[in-house]
């Protein structure tokens, strides 16, 4: 049941995530195959920063591959690694659900031509999957992140290209951003509530096997 719902919960938010416009510049650029890298061992470790201030360490990681309907998903688990209590509400986590120092969170990930999918099992019998970053920039598509541009970000003093994925809200003033790089991953992660930023994950460390 708690699968189910945080599943409903990532649907309300591709609902949301959509509005008329649609890049055809953008729509030119080839995303790269190693966008985000996914092979069991791979980690990535983050540090999320609260608008008060606040920080806690954040780890992913794949620990494990499973074939689903022919098709090769990646396990990742996202966890909370330092228990810091008292601090309230974090605000959005690195894939839109709730993580705690208790409870970490399981999701499937694969990458096809068009973008990448989050996949998951509900009721543990019914596999349910839809798109999270697509590949491409036009709002037509119910994806959760779209690709809006690239930009030139420096990472442990070497000029990488980063590539743009942005939720752009139908309604309310939340925008959500992540700049992924090829061979790293999500090196990134921003929310943005009417011009301020109230939460960020910035990666500290990666092991890319």
């Amino acid at each position: 049941m708690k699968n189910l719902i945080l599943l409903i919960l990532l649907l309300i938010v591709i609902i949301g995530c959509s509005d008329k416009s649609t890049n055809n510049d953008n729509n030119n650029v080839t995303i790269p195959d190693n966008i985000f890298p996914m092979k069991v061992g791979n980690e990535w470790t983050y540090i999320q920063k609260h608008m008060n201030g606040k920080q806690r360490p954040y780890d992913v990681r794949i620990i494990k591959d499973t074939i689903v309907n022919s098709e090769k998903w990646y396990q990742m688990e996202i966890r909370v690694t330092e228990d810091i209590e008292g601090l309230g509400d974090w605000g959005p986590d690195l894939f839109s659900n709730i993580v705690t120092y208790e409870e970490p969170l399981y999701r499937y990930f694969v990458q096809r031509k068009d973008g990448i999918y989050l996949g998951g099992y509900k009721d543990e019998h019914i596999w349910v999957e839809f798109l999270y970053f697509y590949f491409f920039d036009d709002s037509n598509i119910n994806s959760v992140f779209r690709f809006t541009g690239q930009l030139s970000i420096t990472y442990n003093n070497t000029e990488h290209k980063a590539y743009i994925f942005k939720c752009i809200p139908s309604y309310g003033k939340d925008t959500c951003i992540y700049y992924l790089i090829p061979n790293i991953g999500i090196l990134k992660y921003e929310a943005i509530n009417d011009s301020i930023v109230y939460g960020v994950f910035d990666i500290t460390s990666y092991i890319i096997k």
